[in-house]
């Protein structure tokens, strides 16, 4: 009978530690989003997401954002925010570390001739623009 019993106190041990191990593995990803033309300042609301997951969320008012609980392993963050260029960045997380990733974002260019007019709107804007010009009586 103290065997019986003894057996099931080791086996519910092993069962408690093995479960503490288990979660013990995880790590986190905390990082920050800077505006790269701009000395530094942090992008508001820039969405950053894990690739390849369907995690996503958005940096804070101090361009600051975070995943936790996340296995230990490679990922790669994709950050997003209009009007800027897109980037990837790979990392790794480790057990029961915070890995640090700043990113730093180009505000998007473009120049005229990247603009095509079509022949119908030119002729309706000249239109437009004679009609303006024109004296009222």
């Amino acid at each position: 009978m103290k065997n019986k019993s003894l057996k099931k106190i080791a086996f519910g041990l092993c069962i408690l530690f093995g479960s503490v191990l288990s979660a013990q593995q995880s790590g986190s990803i905390k990082g920050t989003v800077i505006d790269k033309e701009l000395n530094g300042e942090p992008i508001l609301f820039a969405n950053v997401s894990l690739k390849g997951l369907k995690q996503t969320v958005e940096t804070n008012f101090h361009g600051n954002f975070e995943f936790s609980d996340l296995e230990p392993g490679k990922y790669t963050l994709v950050i997003r925010y209009l009007g800027y260029q897109t980037i990837e960045i790979d990392t790794k997380v480790f057990d029961n570390k915070i890995t640090k990733v700043k990113g730093s974002l180009s505000a998007l260019s473009f120049s005229m001739s990247d603009v095509n007019i079509s022949e119908e709107l030119a002729k309706n804007i000249e239109e437009v623009s004679r009609k303006k010009e024109r004296p009222v009586n």
